[in-house]
């Protein structure tokens, strides 16, 4: 069960999450949600990033190989140990609670059992590993380890526990307090940034494990590490040879469509995936993904919020982006009320993202609060909508400034939109804009409708060649 969650509206890093690159790509967690008791190994060889790879798979016998939401407790687990500052023992501190909601989980009673399982696994499977990437020494060695060394009640709470409280905390609940310690070769390598973004909104947004495991694994093997960016708009496999690195457990073809269709369905309608493609037939068919073109628009910290809140409903990426830039805050947050306030009284609304976003594109009164005038809040007609006015006005006087005035109020918005697209020239662009040569307001403009308009990739190139051109 998804639970909700509340985004800060100042925290303007919210999509900036990483997942370590060889736990994303070495397809070391099953991405099924259930797998047969007798799953407890496999072994495989495959080729991904520019390097073979040989991995072998041992779990507890009891428990089974991870699997299903051990994905999401895992990069839960990567992302803690980076926000408490990369710990020099490796050891991640925290709540069952807040590991619960790092992992975009509820926090309710089956959920705890289902984290202490998901532990129990990541810490008792072995894997043996021949093509890790050591990025710090630039070189390819075998390892073997586990995906979590310790998983211990915390010490110093258990001195504070009595013995009866001691006995019940062998069953996780909110007032558990971990001790995880990450392995050596996982922790050194997040030392070393050997790391991948990872939309974690948009990941805990996805409904089923399968679906989440998917998204990680393809977001991993299309990224270029060398390049730091997700090159590949198409991707293509064969049917079989992809299951295997998906770690599905029955090979025929028909079962493997079967198991991946509820995925594919789902990163399609929310705008992750363009189209998933089956050419051929049998055990030689192949698998195309396209993926959708993604962008990113200089959205302000309360944008951005707003964008994620209407993430988590179900509404895709560039859609809730789109809704953000198209109308007045008031009105999405008042109209995303009343379509949280539908769907709990309207059962059987399949398509819930379309749903939110229709409802949030009326301007017209076509959903109406059950309770009336007294249920909802005063509209603002879009001609009329204050932060829409006051947002414009703001625009104006930043144009009227000079180009040092500009690029003081508007470089921090283009080193998010533009900085890891341009790498290295985006210092030249910084520059320019400082000393006057260009106007900040100007590029920012340019940009914000090149990638509303899917046209990002024309304007980055005439953007490097521009700056080239410079120096």
């Amino acid at each position: 069960m998804r639970g909700d969650r509340s985004v800060q509206g100042d925290d303007v890093t919210a999509i900036r999450r990483f997942d370590e690159l060889n736990v994303g790509q070495l397809a070391l967690i099953s991405i099924q949600t259930r797998l047969p008791a007798s799953t407890v190994d496999w072994e495989d060889t495959f080729n991904v990033g520019g390097r073979e790879v040989h991995v072998q798979c041992t779990g507890p016998g009891q428990l089974g190989v991870p699997h299903g939401i051990d994905n999401d407790v895992s990069v839960a687990l990567i992302n803690l140990f980076i926000s408490q500052g990369r710990p020099g023992d490796n050891t991640v501190r925290v709540s069952a609670f807040e590991l619960l909601r790092a992992s975009g989980l509820d926090d309710s009673g089956y959920n705890y059992l289902r984290l202490q399982e998901s532990l129990m696994r990541l810490v008792g499977t072995t894997y043996r590993v021949s093509g890790w990437m050591d990025h710090e020494k630039r070189r390819l060695r075998r390892t073997t380890f586990r995906l979590l060394d310790t998983f211990a009640e915390d010490v110093e709470r258990r001195d504070e526990m009595s013995e009866t409280e001691q006995l019940t905390s062998r069953r996780l609940n909110e007032r558990s307090r971990l001790a995880l310690k990450l392995p050596a070769d996982i922790a050194d390598s997040v030392r070393a940034n050997y790391l991948k973004p990872i939309d974690l909104v948009f990941m805990h947004s996805l409904e089923y494990p399968t679906t989440r495991g998917l998204f990680r694994l393809l977001d991993a093997w299309r990224y270029n590490a060398a390049t730091g960016v997700s090159e590949q708009q198409t991707f293509e496999v064969n049917i079989v040879e992809w299951a295997r690195v998906c770690r599905i457990v029955n090979l025929d073809p028909d079962k493997i469509r079967r198991a991946l269709g509820p995925a594919h369905k789902e990163l399609i309608e929310r705008g992750y995936l363009q189209a998933v493609e089956l050419l051929g037939r049998g055990k030689a068919q192949m698998v195309r993904y396209v993926f959708a073109p993604q962008f990113l628009l200089a959205l302000t910290p309360v944008q951005q919020a707003l964008a994620e809140q209407l993430m988590q409903e179900g509404v895709g990426r560039p859609q809730a982006y789109r809704l953000v830039t198209d109308f007045g805050l008031p009105h999405i947050e008042q109209q995303l009320r009343l379509a949280r306030h539908l769907l709990k009284r309207q059962h059987g609304i399949r398509n819930k993202g379309g749903f939110v976003t229709d409802v949030i594109r009326d301007t017209t009164g076509k959903y109406v609060h059950p309770e009336g005038e007294r249920g909802a809040e005063k509209r603002f007609p879009a001609t009329e909508d204050p932060w829409a006015q006051r947002i414009e006005e703001q625009a104006k006087i930043v144009a009227t400034l000079s180009h040092a005035e500009q690029a003081s109020h508007l470089l921090p918005s283009l080193k998010l939109l533009l900085g890891r697209k341009l790498g290295a020239q985006y210092a030249s662009l910084e520059r320019a804009c400082r000393e006057g040569e260009w106007s900040a307001y100007e590029v920012q403009e340019a940009a914000v409708k090149a990638f509303a308009s899917l046209e990002g990739e024309a304007f980055i190139t005439k953007l490097r060649r521009q700056l080239s051109a410079l120096t």
